[in-house]
């Protein structure tokens, strides 16, 4: 496994200090093992899901919820939003993959964060997905550097999971529904993989594309601190 993703995969006990995460929470298998994981080691977690006209069946995400109230505190959050449809730049360049969307959930997240003063942004990428081009190491290096140039830390807590048996084997540990109840998504008709070339041009940051999106919103939270604060418990 890549070095830089394997840096990134889990923090030490107690590098919280009760420190809010926000953690891009789908329902499905791998963002609940992610929100536990973060959980057990201290993190005051914001789960923020995404919805838009293309994701529907937010209520098997709803039932998810429900069934961890046994193993996250109560001081949790769930933000549930629209995916952003007027990003500042052109996301057509990512050919057909996830990463459009995954850019746009990135941008979301991150503006969550700046809003809510959160310097700790997770994900439920897993390595037995690292061929979809978002969760490829070659990405999530990329992404960790846009992050951190905007104060963000990137944490992968269910990287290290090899395969979907693996993950429904954890979840049944916990006590937990092993089906994934994430929204389906109505666009995607297969995993689309990228060649290593494809990935060097279309992962993240090329043309600095991510990069200037966050700054754009970046600079545009702080010229509106004063705005009001969002949350939702569970």
């Amino acid at each position: 496994m890549d070095r830089s993703v394997d840096e990134i995969i889990l923090r030490p006990e107690g590098m919280f200090d009760d420190s809010p995460c926000i953690l891009m929470f789908s329902g499905g298998r791998d963002s609940t093992i992610a929100a536990a994981r973060l959980s057990k080691i201290g993190a005051k977690l914001c789960l923020v899901t995404i919805s838009s006209g293309h994701l529907v069946g937010i209520n098997r995400v709803r039932q998810r919820i429900q069934e961890m109230n046994s193993i996250l505190p109560p001081s949790t959050r769930w933000l549930h939003i629209k995916q952003p449809t007027e990003l500042r730049t052109d996301t057509s360049f990512y050919q057909k993959t996830c990463l459009p969307c995954h850019h746009s959930y990135v941008v979301a997240s991150s503006v969550m964060a700046f809003r809510l003063s959160i310097s700790n942004l997770a994900f439920g990428y897993a390595m037995y997905q690292s061929a979809w081009p978002e969760q490829s190491p070659m990405a999530i290096s990329r992404l960790t550097n846009i992050l951190a140039r905007h104060q963000i830390g990137l944490l992968l807590p269910a990287y290290n999971i090899d395969s979907r048996a693996r993950a429904e084997e954890l979840l049944r540990q916990l006590g937990l529904s092993s089906e994934s109840l994430e929204q389906k998504c109505l666009q995607q008709v297969s995993n689309v993989s990228l060649s290593e070339d494809a990935l060097r041009r279309f992962a993240w940051d090329s043309g600095g594309s991510l990069d200037e999106e966050l700054l754009g919103w970046r600079s545009k939270q702080q010229s509106g601190k004063n705005a009001r604060s969002i949350s939702c418990r569970l």
